[in-house]
């Protein structure tokens, strides 16, 4: 009797891995393999969360635990968003083997951008990015206003079918190094195996080296870190710094470069605060920038 506590969750992975497999190939719509992919992205993520949020989590998966602390709640959607977003991405990184080179591309369509790197709407227009002000915690985020295009929107049954059986092969082999991981092959002659055994090996020398930066970056944690500007899009950083608000974001090119330009998430960035200007650093940290007009004020 197997006293590995993960033996039937490992079990659990072989077979969604051999369901997509044979799921995938009598696919003739799109729509018919979306709604059985959505379904391995609820069935896989609880599976990878009962696992990293247990008391017998593999220190090979340590990493997933801190990304599961990003959900919400557990509803399906996010869930499924978890293996999407986080899951098959980070496994794709750290492959041994299983996966093919382009693993995690196929989580979400391309986005359509203009010359400048700026979101296109359904309408083929610029986003524009509005700021949403939680009011339970009183933080201030960035949102864009609209659906975004994406390639998928030109898609045809057939370029649909190939994106999505791309994306299906990745979770396949998602399952696959997982069940390794958890119930690692004996019979280490087997390529796949052996691929398996290095990855873990692998893994536990990359957990170690990085807690040792970390306790580096600690023990060399300046005493008055960095001041950086709330999180937006590139252009509403160069607005604000120009004070102009109309300005595109190439005329603050070699500013916010100089200010230590950084990609944060998604479409948003930030610059460092310091050597700027009282006015600049107060627009920049501002709720909402320009401010409302006080209609209550004569107009000059």
């Amino acid at each position: 009797m197997s006293t590995n506590p993960h033996a039937k969750t490992a079990d659990t992975f072989r077979r969604l891995a051999d369901d997509l497999d044979h799921d995938r190939k009598p696919a003739t719509r799109p729509q018919h393999l979306s709604e059985r992919l959505y379904r391995t992205e609820v069935q896989a993520g609880r599976l990878i969360l009962s696992i990293v949020e247990g008391q017998h989590c593999p220190n090979v998966l340590e990493n997933l635990r801190g990304l599961a602390g990003k959900l919400g709640d557990r509803s399906g959607a996010n869930v499924a968003m978890y293996w999407r977003t986080f899951v098959v991405p980070y496994l794709g990184k750290r492959h041994g083997g299983a996966f093919k080179g382009n693993a995690g591309n196929y989580a979400y369509p391309t986005v359509k951008t203009d010359a400048e790197g700026q979101p296109l709407g359904k309408d083929g227009q610029v986003l524009e990015g509005v700021e949403h002000k939680d009011e339970e915690t009183g933080r201030t985020s960035w949102r864009l206003e609209g659906q975004m295009a994406t390639i998928a929107d030109d898609f045809d049954d057939a370029d649909g079918l190939d994106y999505l059986g791309n994306r299906a092969d990745d979770y396949a082999n998602a399952c696959r190094l997982l069940a390794g991981l958890l119930e690692p092959p004996k019979d280490t002659r087997d390529p796949m195996a052996r691929a398996i055994q290095l990855q873990i090996r692998r893994w536990e020398q990359e957990t170690q080296q990085r807690l040792d930066e970390i306790e580096a970056e600690l023990d060399a944690e300046p005493s008055n870190p960095e001041r950086r500007c709330n999180p937006m899009p590139k252009v509403h950083i160069a607005r604000r710094l120009l004070n102009d608000a109309n300005a595109r974001a190439r005329k603050a090119d070699k500013l916010m470069e100089r200010q230590g330009l950084r990609s944060e998430a998604g479409n948003l960035w930030t610059i460092r605060l310091d050597g700027l200007t009282a006015e600049q650093v107060e627009r920049l940290t501002a709720d909402r920038w320009p401010p409302p007009v006080d209609l209550s004020k004569p107009q000059s």
